[in-house]
């Protein structure tokens, strides 16, 4: 009696089964390794990138009389070990915190602000925001734009507005110093056009209903990005702002990661705010990437975050063991040179040919010659 057509074809349809399998093995290595040209561009114009330069950043912070914003992009830099001006940055820092901390300093910018409304730095701002907790700084900004309006000069919508709530919360100072906040802002250009316009539309809500419920969540979110940041950097990295959902993303980050929120996002603008919008977290691939500055955010943005891991062949460990095998060897292939990539692809190719044909062969006597088989 002759052995039955399905248990005779039953090895060979085991081996068509592992011969799937093998094609699906190569057709993921063979694409991590058609992706891995791309992966090796990112990482050497990553590594032609000259570093970025903070001391000439932080130079132009203390030109400009912007000692608590040089201080923490200095203090920033300090604890970056792979930075390569980290020790010069931490003898600035040094520098910074002595002159910030004697009295004279303090006093004559706290003075300053007060008597102006104007604020360069932290103790200036603290000047200004002081003056408008009581009556005379809104009724003294009120008498300005007045003046303005009588001479024919522009008069600042928002400015006023904020003065006219400000003196309606005269009597709350826990309400009155996110409004003085704000209004130091506006005197210093600290907001974008977008931004000046959402908060004066809804400034004008809130003195047509007369509550502050409209105003709520923009200055929630500012006062937890002052609490954070400080006044002086928050003035600073405002302007990146354009409405209040990106507010409350820097308030975000501001909270989880004061230490670098200030400095990255100082160091690579909006880019920053639009890759840490999804989870307001600043990866430790973002901060690395902010030592070539804007350039190397945009580089990181452009070709992904894992091609910027301490080592390429940990990253490829990892995907490995996490059954990411295109991944694997895209990451493993852009540590190689130019010609082992080439001979590498070519193999997989090869391999991946010559398993597909064996498969088709096997395929179609299985199918369509069954009494061959």
């Amino acid at each position: 009696m002759g052995v039955p057509i399905e248990e005779k074809n039953l090895p060979r349809t085991f081996g068509m089964m592992g011969l799937c399998t093998s094609l699906l093995v190569l057709t993921a290595l063979l694409w991590g390794a058609l992706r891995a040209p791309r992966a090796a561009a990112g990482v050497q114009a990553f590594a032609r990138l000259p570093d970025h330069d903070y001391l000439a950043d932080i130079e132009a912070l203390r030109q400009q009389e912007k000692l608590s914003e040089a201080l923490a992009l200095s203090q920033f830099v300090c604890t970056q070990p792979d930075y390569p001006q980290q020790q010069q940055a931490c003898i600035v820092a040094d520098e910074l915190q002595t002159h910030i901390r004697t009295f004279w300093y303090r006093t004559r910018r706290v003075g300053w602000g007060a008597l102006t409304g104007k604020a360069t730095d932290g103790w200036a701002l603290a000047g200004a925001a002081t003056a408008d907790l009581f009556v005379v700084g809104d009724l003294r900004d009120l008498m300005v734009q007045s003046w303005r309006a009588a001479h024919g000069q522009d008069v600042d919508e928002l400015l006023t507005l904020l003065s006219t709530i400000g003196l309606g919360t005269v009597v709350l100072p826990s309400l009155d110093w996110v409004p003085s906040f704000s209004k130091t802002a506006v005197r210093l250009r600290a907001l974008s056009t977008r931004f000046t316009a959402t908060l004066s539309r809804l400034g004008r809500r809130a003195v047509a209903t007369r509550t502050l419920v409209p105003l709520h969540g923009v200055w929630g979110n500012m006062r937890r990005l002052v609490l954070h940041l400080g006044p002086a950097k928050t003035l600073d990295i405002l302007p990146l702002v354009d409405d209040t959902e990106e507010l409350a993303t820097v308030a975000r980050l501001a909270a989880k990661q004061p230490e670098h929120a200030y400095s990255v996002l100082k160091t690579g603008g909006r880019q920053v705010l639009k890759m840490a919008a999804s989870d307001a977290t600043l990866s430790p691939d973002l901060v690395r990437a902010a030592r070539k500055g804007a350039s190397g955010i945009a580089l990181l943005q452009r070709f992904g975050p894992r091609l910027f891991t301490s080592h390429l062949l940990v990253g490829a460990s990892k995907a490995l063991h996490r059954g990411r095998l295109s991944q694997a060897m895209s990451l493993w292939l852009a540590t190689q040179t130019a010609t082992t990539r080439i001979v590498v692809t070519v193999l997989l190719g090869g391999a991946w040919l010559l398993n597909l044909c064996v498969l088709w062969r096997l395929l179609g006597r299985l199918l369509w010659f069954p009494s061959r088989a």
